[in-house]
Parts: C-alpha cells; structure tokens; sequence
C-alpha cells in the first residue's frame, strides 16, 4: 500500500513537471510568435492621428517624423481636393522614406516598411512590388549581418513639393456584373508630386556598404477620399 502511495507521488509529481515545461513551452512559442508576426509595443507619441498609423518597431527618427505629421494633420478640418497640402504630402513622403527604406528594424522579408502610406487599391500589388525590389534579399542580409547592423535611414530632405495643375489619373480593372468581364476604368486624384533626397547610417560595427543604394527619388501623392497616399515612387528624380 505504502509503495502505491508513493508511486502515485511520483507519478503526480512527473505530470506536475511535465505541464510546467508544457506551460513554459508554449509561453516561449506565443512570445515568438508575436516578435516574430506581431506589430511590437504600442509606441505612445506626443501626437496622434486616426489618418495614419506609426510604423511598427518605430526608430526615434521615425517617431519624430510621425509626430510632425501627426501635428500637421491635426491643423486641417478636412484634407482638401483643391490643393494647399503640399506640407502634408512632403511629410507622407518622409514617413514612407524612413520606414520603407530603414533595414535595422525589421524582422525579414516581410516586414515591409511604409506600407501605411501607398495607395490602398493598389495595397496588395506595391506589397509584392516592394518584396521583390526592396526585400528580396532582407532575409539573407539580416543573416549575414544581423539586422542592427544593417541601414538606417536619416537626413531626409524633401527637395520640392509641388500641387499638381492636372489631375492624375490611374487605369483600373473592376469586374462588371452585366457583362460577366472584367472592365477597365479610369478614376482621378487630386494630386502632388514630391521630390526627396535622403541618407543612411549603420552602427560603428557594421561593414554594410550603404554606396548602392537608393538616396533620392520622385513620388506621385493622390487625395484619395480625404487620405494623402502615394502611387507610385521612381528612383531618380528630374
């Protein structure tokens, strides 16, 4: 009887440790998961705005831009389609730059920055776009290096920013009901076209050569519905 006891002891205090590790187990997995898939820390700034969201796992750089956007936003009733943001577009553009072209935060491939401030209708097109200009190769980079080591973006400066006299407009396909096919459309934007030059910066550690990469460009910024987004960005401005 005694030894029954004392196997039922065991046994218990087995299960006991075998649930405990369990337990600490799937803490650990979820805790990865989260760093790995989730947006991070909310990151409480001086100012906000409904319009536009921060960037996950923000910089202070970043921060700062967003709370001058923030402000900036704040200061308009209603974002107008007869011109006069041309403050507000330069600073959309200064959120993208800072995020979509900063590497030392991010976790892969997939965490694409700047995102937040592309055109939504064409969301899913610039995500892959970008994945496969920008990103492409992040995943063996952040290995190579470490992704602290890799480029920051600072010293933005946006050049110009200029209200557009014609409208821009953009070609879509939108599937019809009557006729069973797919129509091509043509919509219209309010729009303004921002010139930017910008730097980078990596820690005293890193040997990350920064000469090959983007440090100026042209973007079309739409009002679309009462939002700044951005269409479409080159490379080289003229």
């Amino acid at each position: 009887m005694k030894k029954k006891k004392n196997l039922t002891k065991v046994l218990f205090a087995s299960t006991a440790v075998v649930l405990v590790i369990a337990i600490l187990l799937s803490a650990f997995l979820i805790k990865d998961y989260i760093d790995k898939y989730g947006e991070g820390a909310v990151v409480k700034t001086k100012y906000t705005t409904d319009i536009y969201e921060i960037a996950s796992n923000p910089n202070d750089y970043q921060v700062e831009i967003y709370e001058e956007l923030a402000k900036k936003c704040n200061e308009y009733e209603t974002f107008s389609e007869s011109g006069g943001m041309e403050d507000v577009a330069g600073l959309v553009v200064k959120s993208f730059i800072a995020d979509f072209f900063t590497w030392s935060n991010k976790k892969g491939s997939y965490d694409i920055g700047g995102l937040d401030y592309v055109y939504g209708p064409q969301y899913l097109n610039i995500q892959d776009q970008f994945r496969a200009y920008y990103y492409n190769d992040l995943d063996l980079l952040i290995n190579q290096y470490g992704a602290e080591n890799l480029p920051t973006v600072t010293n933005i400066t946006i050049t110009s920013s200029n209200h557009t006299k014609d409208l821009f407009y953009f070609d879509t396909s939108e599937y019809d009901e009557t006729s069973g096919e797919y129509v091509t459309t043509q919509v219209s934007y309010d729009a303004y076209h921002v010139i930017a030059t910008w730097e980078y910066e990596v820690n005293d550690n890193s040997t990350y050569d920064t000469s090959n990469l983007p440090t100026q460009g042209q973007f079309m910024v739409v009002n679309h519905d009462g939002r700044l987004e951005i269409t479409y960005y080159h490379e080289f401005y003229y």
